[in-house]
């Protein structure tokens, strides 16, 4: 699993505009993607990441960091979010897969830009590639200094030696920039499952703040049990009764003798986490919906 998320404040100067960096770090990117292409992936459900797997990961994302920090030295600050991607993108392009492709490290890489809502003179960049049933994203935060920009801050997932709750899904990532701190906002994710396995994943901190207020002391330690699984699968996801939007996602840990039972309710916009209980609840008992969520 990932061994929790990095916010790396960047406290360095501006350095100057340098044209002719753009070109090596775009190479030195194209390279670092190769050479994560290249990985093994054994079995249908590979989830141990290899030291080298590891290191091909990180370098992935130190490479990314070089580009936009060479691209965003030398942009001008009206610069417009989807024509930055755009550019950045004609240079990285590169074949991926079919659709029904074995899914290989580095494969489907995706930048996005924009401005956040409370903090309209910042750029958010994020940068996602896939993973082997998932996906590993870098989010990159740029101020004005001056006519240029600087990077501010950089949030990412830790090293991780293995990958939990294996499914193909969309992950969805939202963040709010307030001062020199970056938190995940709704939608957290698309689906209940995906929901439930965010929560799994995430550090208590921010699983904290996606769970019902009433109810946060007794899902801490359900949080730290689950949280420290090296494997888990799902199994049936069904809506619950009453007036609000219910749902049980059942979940087969690799510890557990049965499965357990995590209780969410919400749209997609404010899923929140309610509880979670070794028996089924009795009023949880309509169809599955795992073949219907909106992410497989």
């Amino acid at each position: 699993m990932a061994s929790g998320l990095w916010l790396a404040p960047i406290v360095s100067a501006t350095a100057a505009c340098d044209p002719s960096a753009l070109g090596p770090a775009v190479i030195k990117v194209n390279e670092a993607r190769a050479e994560l292409r290249a990985l093994p992936v054994e079995g249908e459900a590979p989830t141990d990441v290899t030291p080298a797997a590891q290191a091909a990961v990180a370098a992935m994302k130190a490479r990314l960091d070089e580009l936009l920090d060479a691209y965003m030295r030398c942009a001008a600050r009206d610069l417009d979010p989807d024509r930055t991607v755009a550019a950045l993108m004609k240079d990285l392009a590169t074949p991926e897969p079919a659709a029904d492709a074995p899914v290989h490290y580095g494969d489907r890489l995706v930048l996005a830009a924009q401005r956040p809502d409370n903090q309209p003179r910042l750029l958010a960049v994020t940068a996602t590639f896939a993973i082997p049933c998932g996906s590993d994203a870098v989010l990159f935060v740029f101020e004005p200094d001056g006519d240029r920009w600087r990077e501010v801050l950089r949030w990412q997932s830790g090293p991780y030696d293995e990958i939990s709750g294996v499914h193909n899904r969309i992950w969805v990532r939202h963040f709010q920039v307030t001062g020199d701190a970056v938190r995940r906002i709704p939608p957290i994710a698309l689906s209940p499952r995906d929901f439930a396995d965010e929560w799994i994943a995430a550090d208590w901190a921010q699983a904290r703040s996606w769970s019902m207020t009433e109810v946060r002391a007794a899902l801490k330690p359900w949080h730290e049990r689950l949280h420290a699984l090296r494997y888990f699968e799902f199994g049936a996801i069904r809506r619950c009764d009453g007036p609000a939007e219910h749902y049980q996602a059942a979940l087969s840990p690799e510890t557990q003798d049965g499965a357990v039972y995590l209780r969410l309710e919400g749209p997609v916009s404010a899923f929140r986490m309610t509880g979670v209980a070794t028996e089924p609840a009795p009023t949880c008992s309509g169809p599955d919906l795992s073949g219907s969520l909106a992410t497989p």
